[in-house]
């Protein structure tokens, strides 16, 4: 019989692509989402005990993806109760079900927002954000839970249709204009869709990520020049990039109160996936060149 996952947050990004690779797998899904959709196996957000009761009958596991973006224009404390206490509820209502499994998507925004040495899985949180903050309680109402569960940070997900910074530097390097990031020296860790949907479904299907939390990544960081550089390889390119000093340029962003922006663009970011190799036996299925390719290519 196929195992019956329960998505959360099925109408995001992520969400989408993943239930397409459930799908793909074998498995049957129930999916769920912030507002009613006309489907034979779709939920609304359970909102008391008794919705959640329905909502889990028959789910053997939950991947927990709903919650607040961090770029969303919202308050502090509509992420915490968007992120953390809607976790928090899910977790309760647990006590009184049949799942056998919790993946909690969280974000690597729980260490903060730039790394000196790569980040590993027990490295100290410092986010420096809402957002992450209340990603890192909600893994704190995960750990609490009474079913095994998975817990993956994730850094930015890229991917064809991709919303946030991926989005918005795709749409700046398709402009036919000039830009100064010909020379930049930094290094961040990405994941491409497919390589995340991939390790999900991995850690259902492993009993040895019971209880555990994992870094992700394409295992291969990039450069912001780098990065457009797959752009230009896979050609979306139109801008043209020059090589200017990383240091002028940190300057020039700080000087037009920019830090946001210099940190995105010039800043380290890496995570170290070890514990996702080692301990799991997982190896990103795509490379960096093959997950460009397949974005624009289809």
């Amino acid at each position: 019989m196929n195992k019956r996952v329960l998505v959360t947050g099925a109408g995001g990004f992520v969400g989408r692509h993943f239930i397409a690779a459930l799908e793909k797998q074998g498995f049957s899904v129930r999916l769920c989402y912030r507002d009613r959709r006309d489907s034979s196996d779709s939920i609304s957000f359970p909102q008391s005990s008794l919705e959640w009761s329905r909502a889990l009958e028959g789910v053997d596991f939950i991947v927990h993806l709903a919650g607040l973006a961090h770029k969303s224009r919202s308050r502090d404390h509509e992420h915490y109760l968007s992120n953390a206490m809607t976790t928090k509820n899910l977790v309760e209502n647990l006590k009184s079900s049949n799942v056998k499994k919790l993946v909690y998507v969280s974000s690597a925004a729980v260490y903060g927002e730039e790394s000196v040495e790569p980040f590993h899985e027990a490295s100290i949180p410092r986010p420096h954000s809402a957002y992450g903050l209340s990603k890192l309680f909600a893994e704190f109402f995960v750990q609490n839970s009474i079913v095994p569960y998975v817990i993956v940070r994730p850094p930015l997900i890229y991917g064809k249709d991709a919303p946030g910074n991926f989005r918005k530097l795709l749409k700046l390097a398709s402009l036919p204009i000039v830009l100064p990031l010909g020379r930049t020296q930094n290094s961040r860790s990405y994941i491409s869709i497919d390589n995340f949907c991939d390790f999900l479904i991995f850690c259902l299907r492993s009993d040895s990520a019971h209880n555990e939390i994992f870094n992700v990544s394409d295992g291969f960081d990039l450069s912001t020049t780098e990065m457009m550089r797959q752009f230009n390889i896979s050609g979306q390119l139109r801008a043209f990039n020059i090589a200017m000093s990383p240091t002028i340029l940190k300057a020039l962003f700080f000087f037009f109160g920019q830090r946001g922006l210099a940190s995105k663009l010039l800043g380290n970011f890496c995570l170290d996936i070890s514990h996702a190799r080692n301990h799991l036996g997982w190896r990103p299925p795509l490379d960096v060149k093959e997950s460009f390719k397949k974005i624009f290519d289809s």
